[in-house]
């Protein structure tokens, strides 16, 4: 369900980085935080089968993903929010084919000007997959941890709220 839709100054460009890490710990809330969302479908299948058993293994698993950032000329990425296990770089466009990206743009097809709210409720793999599917992130401090708690109780619903970047409002719900 929609919840809010404003105007934002537009969005021009997508800068790419893999993220490394031990674990979910601060994961979601560092897409939260950097305004950058999921691009690689392995990447999401590998958190939803992490975070989807019982034996918490999304805690302490070596963890690697690629994620994209909204952003204008500059990435300005945040390093120094990153925890002391977590390690953040880069990539070129060459690299990108390089980690089998899907989502390879570097520039919108029209300018992302819009930011669209939206709660869902949820187990964890319909959260990561709306994610994967919506160029979305958690919209709030509060929802990222939701998030990463998500392990501890796999099976219980949980209930988000999520944000993206468009040219319109329009979500898409699998």
């Amino acid at each position: 369900m929609l919840i809010d839709t404003r105007q934002v100054v537009p969005w021009t460009r997508y800068h790419y980085a893999e993220l490394r890490g031990r674990g979910i710990a601060q994961l979601f809330d560092t897409l939260r935080y950097e305004n950058a969302f999921l691009c690689r479908q392995a990447d999401a299948g590998r958190l939803i089968h992490l975070m989807g058993d019982s034996d918490l293994r999304a805690i302490v698993e070596p963890i690697t993903i690629l994620i994209c950032k909204y952003g204008e000329r500059r990435p300005n990425w945040t390093i120094n929010r990153l925890l002391s296990d977590q390690y953040l770089k880069e990539l070129d466009i060459h690299e990108l084919y390089e980690f089998g990206a899907e989502f390879t743009a570097t520039r919108p097809t029209s300018r992302l000007k819009f930011c669209n709210e939206v709660e869902i409720t949820g187990t964890i793999d319909t959260i990561i997959t709306t994610m994967l599917n919506n160029r979305a992130m958690p919209a709030s401090e509060g929802d990222a941890h939701r998030i990463e708690q998500a392990p501890y109780q796999p099976e219980q619903p949980i209930t988000v709220r999520l944000r993206n970047f468009a040219s319109a409002a329009g979500w898409v719900f699998e």
